[in-house]
């Protein structure tokens, strides 16, 4: 048998498997770490064959112990991602369960601003898409009711339309028709309204000669209709013809309302007011004729619901200054929509109004606004 001049040594210092000459013990040294390869103190082990399946120790040839190797590191970065995984798993059940006991003890008053916000959010998003779902319709709705002739075709656009045909032939009788076509009407904004027994949206367009319409819209059997009376400020007699008229002369009138003062003159008892007939269509900077002076007792009835307006209307201006988003003012500032049954006083020269009753701070048709919310006006 041929003695061998090669061999594989195990070194047990570092555990290296390395060929090598066939010399002396006491010279052979581990190619890896340089002492001898059966540990520093010298040691009996045989070099192994090329060829030869295992150590005199037991300990495998490279090719497995490669193998083992590999399966070794597997192993370890199996262990290291199922680790991360869990730690994972942990953070995510610990963030969500101290974010419910974060919010179990939420101050209450916070709490509940954030779900009025939330709900805020909600209903404005399903406004949003009521408007949108409206629109084709109430562009073609407002063409064709100004393409038409007569009051009576007028009247299948209206609101109420058939209980108020003989108002409506009247009116014309003695005013001009708005008029207008196709494409003429250029959209500037639009609303639903709230607090409404029926969907309600307020439309403003504005023509080629910059005019302005504000038209009301109401959403009746399923069909959007035009509240007229709103659109044409309806009164029951003429407001011009009501002041020249006779003592003890009444009507029913939409106007606007301007305060004076609001009992803090000289007579602390009495609130002043005037009203002005509004325009239908809006071009430029409102420009109408004063009533006479109105005394209204602070103490009354009506005195207590001008304070609410003229109080509503500061804290409105303030929430409108903080809103990019709100409608541009239509109203002409410190003028208050109203509806007012008013009482003509004649003696000799001297004529007196009375303000007998506050019916409505709107020009709404009666039945848009709900009862709770029919003292309280939108814009």
């Amino acid at each position: 048998m041929a003695i061998p001049t090669k061999g594989y040594f195990y070194c047990k210092e570092c555990g290296a498997l390395f060929e090598a000459q066939v010399i002396g013990r006491e010279k052979q040294r581990c190619e890896v770490c340089g002492n001898p390869p059966t540990g520093k103190k010298f040691g009996a082990v045989s070099p192994l064959h090329k060829d030869a399946g295992n150590s005199p120790e037991g300990q495998p040839v490279e090719p497995e112990k490669k193998m083992r190797r590999k399966r070794k590191k597997r192993h370890v970065v199996a262990m290291i991602f199922i680790v991360w995984l869990l730690l994972m798993a942990l953070t995510v059940f610990g963030v969500k369960y101290f974010s419910k006991q974060d919010n179990s003890i939420e101050d209450p008053v916070a709490l509940e601003e954030r779900k009025k916000l939330y709900r805020e959010l909600e209903r404005e998003q399903r406004n949003v898409l009521t408007i949108k779902e409206a629109m084709p319709v109430i562009k073609k709705l407002i063409i064709d009711f100004m393409k038409a002739t007569t009051a009576e075709a007028k009247a299948q656009f209206v609101y109420q339309g058939r209980d108020i045909v003989t108002e409506m032939s009247r009116y014309y009788n003695r005013n001009s028709v708005l008029a207008a076509s196709e494409g003429s009407l250029k959209l500037q904004s639009a609303i639903l309204l709230q607090n409404t027994d029926k969907e309600t949206i307020l439309v403003r367009f504005i023509n080629p000669k910059k005019e302005s319409y504000e038209i009301i819209f109401i959403r009746s059997k399923g069909e959007w209709k035009i509240d007229w009376r709103a659109l044409v400020r309806f009164n029951s007699r003429s407001w011009p013809l009501f002041l020249l008229g006779n003592d003890g002369g009444e009507g029913e009138f939409r106007l606007y309302m301007r305060v004076k003062n609001t009992n803090m003159g000289a007579n602390p008892d009495v609130i002043n007011v005037a009203f002005y007939k509004p325009e239908i269509v809006r071009k430029g900077e409102f420009r109408a004729v004063s009533s006479p002076n109105v005394e209204v007792a602070a103490d009354s009835e009506a005195g207590r619901l001008i304070l609410q307006l003229v109080n509503a209307k500061k804290d409105n201006e303030e929430a409108k200054e903080k809103s990019e988003n709100s409608l541009k003012a239509f109203d002409p500032p410190g003028y208050y929509r109203v509806r007012v049954k008013m009482k003509l006083h004649k003696e000799g020269s001297e004529k007196r109004l009375e303000l007998l009753d506050i019916l409505a701070t709107h020009w709404y048709s009666d039945g848009v606004m709900k009862a709770s919310e029919e003292q309280e006006a939108e814009d």
